[in-house]
Order: C-alpha cells, then sequence, then structure tokens
C-alpha cells in the first residue's frame, strides 16, 4: 500500500557525470548568454546612437519646413513640418530605449561575469552624461 507520501532519495551522481554535465551544459549555457548579450548590447548601443543622430536631422529638416510653410503661406509644409517633427520625436523616444536596453544587457552580462568570478564590463555611458565632464569651473577674485 502506497501513503502518497514523496519518496525522497539522496541520489549522488558520480564526478564523470558531474563534470560532463558543467562541460558540455553549463559553460556552454553561460558561454551563450554572455555572447547574447554582448551582442545585444552593442546593437542596442549602435541602434540609440543612429536614432537619436537621424532624431537631430529630422528636426532641423522640420525647422527649416516649419519656417518655409510660413514664408511661403503654403498649409502642405506646414503639416510635412508637423509630420517630421513627430518622426523625429519618435525616433528620439526610440532611441532612449536602446540605450536603456543596451544599459540592461551590460548589467545582465555582469551579474553572469560576477557569479563566475570574472572582472565585470564598465558601463558606457549615455552621451549626454560625456557632455557634462567639460564643465569649467572658473572663480573670481574679489579685489579692493
Amino acid at each position: 500500500m502506497s501513503t502518497g507520501a514523496p519518496i525522497q532519495a539522496n541520489y549522488l551522481v558520480s564526478h564523470g557525470t558531474r563534470n560532463t554535465i558543467l562541460n558540455k551544459h553549463i559553460e556552454k549555457g553561460y558561454l551563450q548568454d554572455v555572447e547574447e548579450g554582448l551582442r545585444d548590447r552593442r546593437c542596442y548601443n549602435t541602434a540609440g546612437k543612429a536614432f537619436e543622430t537621424l532624431s537631430k536631422i529630422l528636426i532641423a529638416f522640420g525647422g527649416i519646413l516649419s519656417f518655409s510653410s510660413g514664408y511661403y503661406s503654403n498649409p502642405h509644409l506646414g503639416f510635412a513640418a508637423g509630420s517630421v517633427s513627430t518622426v523625429s520625436l519618435a525616433c528620439l523616444q526610440f532611441s532612449s530605449f536602446c540605450y536603456k536596453e543596451s544599459k540592461k544587457n551590460g548589467e545582465n552580462v555582469n551579474a553572469i561575469l560576477a557569479e563566475l568570478h570574472i572582472q565585470t564590463l564598465p558601463h558606457p555611458e549615455s552621451p549626454k552624461k560625456k557632455s557634462n565632464e567639460h564643465k569649467v569651473n572658473i572663480h573670481l577674485d574679489e579685489e579692493e
């Protein structure tokens, strides 16, 4: 008669089986996760830069169309200016999403590397943070 209680067994695998599982499956999975994470990080970072650049180009083009529509009194130019500016905003939002995904992929890779006791990757800074590095502090001495 069975009592329905789960059977607990302390089953130990051999050292060879343990090494086979680690070498063929676990380490391979870590390697694939790190490779995919690095590839995705690089792709998202590149896409973020491309869409941010495209956004700036489109906003300039939209501004030119906007001023042209006022000068030439053409409503089609005004519509085109608004449309281009809207696409520019969408590109800027997508670039922000890409930067966040790039950072998230970098953090995931760093978590795996830290778990394996491997030095982690530095976080790439967003372009906005880099521009603030060159602040100049001017101290004026008051002369009497």
